[in-house]
């Protein structure tokens, strides 16, 4: 299914639905939670989104007073981890928008020479074609890198964590990297921006099973690169990714 497809239409319509995860609450919960002062504004969504299936409601009784308890169905569980997976599918995880930015990025800060030898750990399309004329290295012993053997060197800082689904020691693993370059040789490295943005965080936590969020933020990101020696040290945001240029 589409993220274009999904039962759950628009900002607000999300935002009440991973509310509902969290908990059960009543109408006048969600406004609170959600800064909304008129109940015109929220009961209609919730009347949509029961009509769909996606939530539905108990009565709860105190005394005389009645409410309204809003509850996710089964299908409403289902459809909103669609929707998040999607989203982060489409706004986290689209490589090819990341990749073009950076080979933008380092186009305007080196030249990349026919025959120089590049470790790139990004196995696309898009970097195969634009390294074509490189002696292009893709597997590496972490362990046993060569020392002042690279030129270049382009890899993903967060890959281990995100495929494996294990800590990645950034430090270190940016230290083999730097004395596997020559003297001056450029350090092209991706993470994972770590933000308070409520998508990236369900989708990581709860679809993908993390204890927390993983990356980095971007001062956190240059203050890594610089510790382990690296220099003239770039680094610009690309939605949900960091992406770094430096020299040895």
């Amino acid at each position: 299914m589409e993220f274009s497809e999904t039962k759950i239409k628009g900002n607000l319509q999300s935002k009440v639905m991973l509310l509902l995860k969290e908990e059960p609450l009543c109408g006048t919960d969600l406004m609170k939670k959600l800064d909304i002062n008129s109940p015109g504004t929220i009961y209609p969504v919730l009347h949509s989104l029961e009509k769909k299936g996606l939530i539905f409601f108990e009565t709860e009784r105190t005394g005389r007073a009645r409410k309204k308890v809003y509850k996710l169905t089964e299908v409403g569980v289902k459809e909103l981890n669609q929707m998040l997976t999607t989203w982060t599918r489409l706004t986290c995880c689209d490589w090819s928008f990341y990749i073009k930015r950076f080979i933008h990025v380092v186009n305007n800060y080196t030249v990349i020479k026919k025959g120089e030898k590049i470790l790139c750990t990004l196995d696309a399309d898009l970097t195969k074609e634009w390294l074509k004329e490189a002696d292009v290295t893709s597997h590496f012993d972490l362990e046993n890198m060569k020392s002042n053997y690279y030129d270049k060197i382009i890899s993903f800082i967060g890959v281990g964590t995100v495929m494996k689904r294990v800590e990645t020691d950034a430090a270190y693993y940016l230290s083999r990297m730097q004395e596997a370059l020559k003297e001056d040789g450029i350090m092209v490295a991706l993470e994972i921006e770590k933000t308070d943005n409520l998508w990236a965080e369900r989708y990581f936590v709860e679809i993908s099973g993390f204890k927390e969020h993983p990356g980095m933020v971007r001062d956190e990101f240059e203050s890594v690169l610089g510790k382990v020696g690296f220099k003239d040290i770039l680094v610009y945001e690309a939605g949900g990714v960091l992406v770094s240029v430096s020299k040895k």
